[in-house]
């Protein structure tokens, strides 16, 4: 007898290296070949940015609404859903006119990410990648809050909900990303939920996991601890001191306590891989993805609870 995961179970990957290298379209076909069941599709590069000429965001909203549905279009083709997407990653960074360009981005995010069919759209927050850690606490929370007040509003336009995502350390600074510490992190949720209450949290495992560096409480505790707050996750490991990407398992997380802290929360969602894919370079990308992939099964397999048993090659 194997275990096999329950159909009810979607594996799927973070597909922003496939799409930078082998395009949008490819990167579907890849992680569908992979194994995946869905993906989580990249919005935070270069190519989505309204002030790059170049960019399909520089273009009128019903030409970015169109571009996207094509896409829609083709994963229905192909089998292969579109989870989630990965909006703007910078956050605030206290400059006006930087900042208002971020909002216009946030604004495409949500066109694109209604025109893809996803639920989610991930953001990050102000964090202390950008800003000193001097910053005053209170100018930080401001920031959180302004971000998803206005996003919030794009996103009910378009049908969709925005995820803010769990934070690590600095590598910049040397020292905890403001909303890395569990206290700050709640504090700037429940500030959100005034202004936008359909907010919900992607706990970030290798973010995470750099906190406990810092006295703060391990990925499994932070799940714990949010509870029904979560409906994304970005799963990748690394060994405690930076933010690798790497396979699970090939890190110091332990995942055996993840997966039933998951458990004990009812976690109801998709499982996302958000591994780099060039860690043994390109030629072996397609080889990460899949031992990647199946990597995760291996641990649902072993540690989650909504698996089941079935027979391989039963006699007939």
């Amino acid at each position: 007898m194997e275990q096999a995961i329950c159909k009810d179970i979607k594996i799927s990957v973070s597909t922003g290296t496939l799409q930078e290298i082998y395009g949008e379209k490819e990167a579907l076909k890849i992680a569908k070949k992979a194994g995946a069941d869905g993906v989580d599709f990249n919005l935070w590069s270069r190519a989505y940015d309204y002030k790059n000429p170049d960019s399909i965001y520089a273009k009128s909203d019903a030409e970015i609404y169109d571009y996207f549905k094509n896409i829609k279009d083709f994963a229905d083709e192909i089998g292969i859903e579109i989870f989630m997407t990965h909006g703007q990653g910078t956050g605030y960074i206290n400059d006006e006119i930087i900042d208002n360009n971020l909002i216009e981005n946030v604004r495409r995010d949500c066109i694109a990410t209604g025109a893809l069919g996803a639920e989610y759209c991930v953001l990050h927050t102000a964090g202390n990648y950008h800003l000193p850690p001097e910053t005053p606490a209170d100018l930080m929370h401001l920031f959180n809050k302004e971000l998803f007040e206005k996003g919030g509003v794009f996103a009910k336009a378009h049908n969709i909900k925005l995820v803010t995502e769990t934070f690590g350390s600095s590598s910049r600074y040397g020292c905890i990303d403001f909303f890395g510490d569990y206290k700050n992190f709640e504090n700037g949720l429940n500030n959100i939920k005034k202004v936008y209450p359909e907010i919900s949290v992607c706990v970030d495992t290798g973010h995470t996991n750099l906190t406990k560096q810092f006295n703060q409480p391990s990925v499994d505790e932070v799940i714990r601890k949010l509870g029904k707050n979560i409906t994304c996750l970005h799963l990748h490991d690394n060994s405690g001191f930076k933010d690798e990407h790497k396979v699970l398992g090939s890190g110091n997380i332990d995942w055996e306590k993840v997966f039933t802290a998951l458990n004990e929360i009812d976690y109801k969602g998709v499982f996302n891989l958000e591994i780099v894919l060039t860690h043994y370079g390109e030629d072996f990308i397609f080889e990460e993805l899949c031992y990647g992939i199946k990597t995760l099964k291996q641990l649902l397999k072993n540690h989650y609870k909504k698996t089941t048993e079935y027979e391989v090659n039963p006699k007939v």
